[in-house]
């Protein structure tokens, strides 16, 4: 990310971006496309995956896959292709993103708190256990960013399994359904790992 300004923060990164339309989706229809990591190609701007993404306002997409397959390397790709159309967007891992928020929230300004960011890229949900006070946090986040900001989520969990990550099925379904706009599933073996299964082999 070297070669695009940006502003490093201490658990997060902004760049300089827009809402995204991915797959040339011209429709709040929803869509689940699904791609093999091996098609992920180490510059993503080539990927003939990502070949049809192009901006539109307020869309969300949601990278879905084990770990290791390059659903970070997609999202970060999007979001330095629309910081270089200086965008405001911003970078963070989910574990971060809900202690900002507690925190901004005990000192009365969690209506301010990442809904400026017309891109919010929220890294790793469900890698790390989410307790009941913090999921109503993080649905007002994303309820207020709803139709007006675009979100990208990573995460390798199940939408099946999101009311055990969020300890209310309610809200877990609450949260997905402003979410679940497009969904990209990651499919195949770890992408770090790579070296080792082929030393299996």
């Amino acid at each position: 990310m070297g070669y695009c300004s940006h502003t490093q923060k201490k658990t997060g990164r902004r760049l300089s971006v827009s809402p995204i339309e991915i797959f040339g989706t011209e429709t709040k229809k929803k869509q689940l496309r699904k791609i093999h990591n091996s098609s992920i190609r180490r510059n993503a701007f080539e990927n003939e995956s990502l070949a049809q993404t192009r901006f539109h306002q307020n869309e969300n997409i949601v990278f879905l896959g084990s770990s290791g397959v390059r659903k970070r390397h997609l999202a970060t790709s999007i979001g330095i292709s629309a910081a270089k159309k200086r965008i405001s967007t911003y970078f963070i891992k989910c574990h971060d993103l809900i202690t900002q928020l507690k925190k901004a929230n005990i000192e009365n300004r969690l209506e301010d708190s990442f809904t400026k960011y017309k891109l919010l890229i929220i890294d790793e949900l469900g890698y790390l256990p989410i307790d009941k006070e913090d999921s109503k946090l993080l649905f007002q986040l994303i309820d207020r960013r709803y139709e007006k900001r675009s979100t990208i989520i990573t995460t390798n969990i199940n939408f099946s399994s999101w009311g055990d990550i969020f300890k209310d099925p309610v809200l877990a379904n609450a949260i997905l359904d402003r979410v679940f706009a497009h969904v990209v599933q990651i499919t195949g073996k770890s992408y770090r790992l790579k070296d080792y299964y082929s030393e299996d082999k």
